[in-house]
């Protein structure tokens, strides 16, 4: 609450000054103040200082309506739909999304004479993109699926790590934008992955999209940037203790199969992390 602006007026006389005034309020008026049933004016002083604040006053304060039932609202209503966004439209947009990412993380290697090369597989990419909706789904949840999503998160690095092959490290982090603008997501995305300064001569490269589009012009657009290389003898050595697969990185997966290592690519994507 404010200060007494009169307060320690006395001391200030002792001490051979005039009363001085100090007042913690951010504001040097109050014209209106509102609620979600009515809006008030002020008709008194301006001061927040010596305001009276006893809104049944009309003295003090002016009430813009007497009644607070059947209020309408003094602006249009709106719907807020996606329009024609519909999966075609999600599914070109991640395209150009994509070939832009890996254009612009060529180009960056190129300019350091740095080889790129790709993981060309479809059961890659569709792990990848299945553990970004996961993400999704997630970070927009229900407090009641939280734990069981959290779960499916948690199964879903377990099998990649199981399908990273041994003596190699996979490395990778999920990127969350609220645009979709192809070359801007590009340029951002592999900066913030860290990436495109990778010297290993073994490195391999995959890239996964997942786009959301959400109600009015908003989208919500996640990307994956990863790389796997494999370990020189020395960074094997440091890192006793790890368990090493036998499993493929990039092996065929049927979709259709109700095994549950396929179950698993539902799950999200893992943070930025080293494994044999």
């Amino acid at each position: 609450l404010p200060s007494d602006p009169t307060e320690h007026a006395s001391d200030d006389r002792e001490k051979g000054g005039g009363p001085q005034t100090k007042s913690d309020i951010p504001y040097r008026s109050v014209e209106v103040v509102f609620n979600n049933t009515n809006c008030w004016a002020n008709v008194q002083h301006r001061d927040p200082r010596k305001i009276l604040w006893d809104l049944w006053n009309p003295s003090y304060w002016h009430a813009f309506t007497s009644s607070t039932s059947g209020l309408r609202p003094c602006f249009p209503g709106c719907r807020l739909g996606r329009g024609d966004r519909d999966e075609a439209w999600c599914a070109l947009r991640r395209r150009h999304i994509l070939q832009k990412v890996q254009s612009v993380l060529r180009s960056r290697r190129s300019v350091r004479n740095l080889d790129t090369n790709w993981v060309r597989s479809h059961s890659l990419a569709t792990y990848l993109e299945a553990g970004l909706k996961l993400r999704a789904q997630l970070d927009v949840c229900e407090e009641d699926q939280e734990e069981a999503l959290c779960q499916e998160l948690l199964d879903w690095e377990q099998a990649l790590q199981a399908k990273t092959p041994p003596r190699h490290s996979f490395r990778g982090a999920p990127l969350h934008f609220g645009f979709c603008d192809p070359v801007l997501v590009a340029q951002e995305a592999v900066e913030l992955s860290g990436l495109a300064d990778s010297r290993e001569k073994s490195t391999r490269f995959a890239v996964a999209v997942h786009l959301e589009p959400l109600p009015g012009e908003v989208v919500s657009l996640y990307v994956l940037i990863c790389s796997v290389h494999r370990l020189t003898d020395l960074e094997v050595l440091s890192r006793p203790g790890e368990t090493q697969s036998t499993a493929s990185f990039y092996a065929a997966v049927d979709p259709t199969s109700s095994t549950d290592a396929v179950r698993l690519l539902g799950g999200a994507t893992p943070p930025q992390t080293g494994m044999t």
